[in-house]
């Protein structure tokens, strides 16, 4: 079920709208299902080497506890126990988040509202903490907020809502979810169930896809979900001159 934490804030703006960008078998698999795919956050260290790690200042400052082999084992260990879906957060659509996690021609867009997407967690099994992605400098900045002492205040959590800089444009909020025996099997991601009603309030086709594209997809909503009617993106439009 969605549960509330301390870490895990949620974005400062009232009214933005949540988006997940993704290909077609994605989506497909999520209406089939209802389950929404949480990869493992070692397999997206893979993609970004960052991916639970450390800012500087906080890595001198575990240097005093363990030796850094130690620190990067305990990090991998995290790592394969959290469990992490990604969402952009925006009032509008981004034509730069088609072009990152959609192939051209055939993405889709899942729309919803922040407390809609708390709610889809309702009847969950696992925990699952919803906040805003925080992007720090990792040269100069810290995770921590000025505590004493900043080491036995960090939260394991703290590792996987931060992002470098240059990240920013993303301007992600993360579902995370952990089971501590995955880190024994290596999984690379977990099948989590979701109330797709509340998931689900908006569909938008990918720029330049076929209308026969646009069909299917109704098709695929119009049993389940007869009030959520799937259309093309903004960008899709030609001008009128």
């Amino acid at each position: 079920m969605y549960t509330p934490h301390p870490v895990f804030r949620d974005p400062e703006a009232v009214g933005l709208f949540l988006w997940r960008y993704m290909d077609f078998p994605r989506f497909y698999s999520l209406l089939s299902s209802s389950n929404l795919f949480f990869p493992s956050a070692y397999v997206l260290h893979k993609l970004d080497p960052f991916e639970g790690s450390l800012p500087r200042k906080e890595y001198e400052l575990m240097l005093r506890k363990m030796d850094h082999d130690s620190l990067a084992r305990t990090h991998d260990h995290l790592r394969k126990h959290m469990f992490i879906s990604c969402w952009h957060v925006n009032d509008t659509e981004s034509l730069a988040m088609w072009q990152l996690y959609s192939q051209k021609g055939s993405g889709i867009a899942v729309k919803t509202a922040l407390a809609d997407f708390k709610e889809a967690f309702r009847n969950t099994e696992e925990d699952v903490f919803v906040g805003k992605v925080i992007y720090v400098d990792y040269e100069s900045e810290v995770f921590y907020q000025g505590e004493a002492d900043p080491y036995l205040a960090m939260n394991a959590f703290e590792y996987f809502v931060h992002k470098r800089d240059i990240y920013r444009h993303e301007q992600e909020l993360r579902a995370v979810a952990m089971d501590q025996d995955a880190a024994k099997s290596d999984l690379p991601g977990k099948q989590i169930a979701v109330d797709l009603n509340h998931l689900i309030k908006h569909v938008i086709v990918a720029p330049e896809t076929p209308k026969w594209t646009l069909d299917m997809v109704n098709s695929l909503l119009s049993d389940r979900f007869p009030k959520v009617i799937a259309k093309f993106s903004a960008f899709h439009h030609e001008p009128l001159v």
